[in-house]
């Protein structure tokens, strides 16, 4: 039996003409999934292909800049954050420097477990508060609007250069 991921086995019972309206509607299209984790975050991309492939489904390497300007690629990135000498760091690099700098200050980590909380600015000594002139993170909420950005702009990086559609 196969095991391959195809619109025939995720819709067995629907029938051919069903299945080639269904299929019409996610051609074309590419579909990002998000494993937003608390230490870890995975990025994976599906498409459909017009062939008749099965879905082509992958996490997907995200480029992290390291402390020293250097480029770590891997799928797996630290839900991590650091401001290090004027440049946010983001994944393996910010992880990296977590015994170097102060938490709520200039690095920051495990933001999602307090998504859920009203906690107004919970990081009243960071470097990047409200009077700095283009990042703020003052509170979970922040840090993840700018991890999210930062994912979103490697999504549609690696889109670009493996061609896929860029109807996400």
């Amino acid at each position: 039996m196969s095991t391959d991921l195809t619109i025939k086995s995720l819709l067995p019972r629907v029938a051919s003409e069903q299945l080639s309206e269904r299929i019409e509607n996610i051609r074309n299209k590419t579909f990002v999934g998000i494993d937003f984790g608390t230490s870890t975050t995975v990025v994976s991309i599906a498409s459909f292909q017009d062939d008749g492939t099965p879905f082509s489904v992958k996490a997907i390497d995200i480029n992290q800049k390291l402390a020293d300007g250097a480029i770590h690629s891997s799928y797996k990135v630290p839900s991590v954050i650091a401001w290090y000498k004027n440049n946010v760091i983001i994944g393996e690099g910010a992880k990296k420097l977590k015994y170097k700098l102060r938490y709520g200050k200039n690095l920051w980590h495990s933001f999602k477990m307090e998504l859920g909380e009203d906690v107004g600015s919970k990081y009243p000594a960071s470097e990047l508060g409200k009077d700095h002139e283009v990042i703020t993170i003052l509170n979970p909420v922040d840090a993840t609007k700018l991890f999210f950005r930062y994912l979103k702009a490697q999504i549609q990086r690696h889109i670009k250069d493996h061609n896929l559609a860029d109807n996400i």
